[in-house]
């Protein structure tokens, strides 16, 4: 299944964001933790995040948002075409358009 990276980035960034948001200020508010350098408050941050990320929230929202996260056809037909196209093919659309650079003009004959 290939998935469009955009996508799947925003989606990502809508299940982290909030939660790292609540997470933080949550955290900010413990009297214990209210003076722990930022470095020790982030690590806890990222020990609560990094689980919750991976076994709650990205499973569940790539399959409610599967087949828009997926890439459809026709979509980057445009450039799966021009990965695709032979090097003769390319001498002959610039010989079309008059730029042949001069050591490939032998290609066209």
């Amino acid at each position: 299944m290939k998935t469009n990276k955009w996508k799947l980035g925003l989606l990502v960034w809508s299940a982290m964001f909030p939660f790292s948001t609540i997470i933080s200020y949550a955290l900010a508010q413990l009297p214990f933790m209210a003076h722990w350098p930022l470095v020790a408050r982030t690590f806890c941050l990222t020990c609560l995040l990094v689980p919750y990320m991976v076994c709650v929230a990205l499973p569940f929202l790539t399959r409610r948002f599967q087949k828009w996260i997926q890439v459809t056809p026709g979509q980057g037909d445009i450039e799966a075409a021009k990965q695709q196209t032979l090097p003769n093919q390319s001498v002959e659309i610039q010989a079309q358009t008059g730029n042949v650079p001069p050591s490939r003009q032998y290609a066209l004959s």
